[in-house]
């Protein structure tokens, strides 16, 4: 979408199939490009969610504009040590948005795929089936931002009870370029 200057009146709006080659005719002033893919509030594995905000002026004889798409939700990926499958039958991670209290990923036993939230404050809690029952352990909310890559591993060792989560964060950018 093309807004014009800092309005919301909005001049131009298709999708990237259709305006990558497009000529658009604007006057020469202030202008913000914004193209997005994907939900911004969504939450769930293969929920990437791509923006790009940028404002420009038009002037005599400038013809191009590009912005690049940069991951605007937090990527979440969950690694588990081999201990934790071999001393329990079942386990889980969950992790959950605080400002959305309905927004949560749950990293079932074996899940390997990446997950996406919006940015903001998550609590992970690490279940397991200990002697015939679920317990969790909860970790102290942290907080994460748009474009982070946050990936939680968890340490077990039955032998203590105890369960360790080291979190790495890697801000590293993700280009969309469909």
């Amino acid at each position: 979408a093309i807004y014009a200057g800092d309005t919301k009146m909005r001049l131009y709006n298709d999708s990237y199939a259709n305006a990558k080659n497009a000529q658009i005719k604007l006057n020469s002033k202030e202008h913000r490009l914004i193209a997005q893919h994907g939900d911004s509030l969504g939450c769930g594995f293969s929920k990437p969610y791509y923006l790009a905000d940028k404002t420009f002026n038009v002037v005599k004889g400038e013809n191009t504009v590009e912005a690049v798409a940069k991951l605007a939700n937090v990527k979440i990926a969950v690694n588990y040590d081999a201990v934790i499958s071999e001393n329990y039958s079942d386990y889980k991670v969950v992790v959950k948005h605080n400002p959305y209290k309905a927004k949560s990923l749950t990293f079932s036993k074996g899940e390997s795929r990446f997950g996406y939230m919006p940015g903001g404050e998550f609590t992970l809690e690490v279940w397991a089936i200990i002697d015939g029952e679920w317990k969790v352990c909860s970790t102290v909310p942290g907080t994460y931002l748009p474009n982070d890559f946050v990936t939680f591993t968890i340490t077990t060792d039955a032998s203590e009870g105890s369960i360790t989560v080291n979190i790495t964060v890697d801000s590293t950018v993700e280009d969309k370029n469909e």
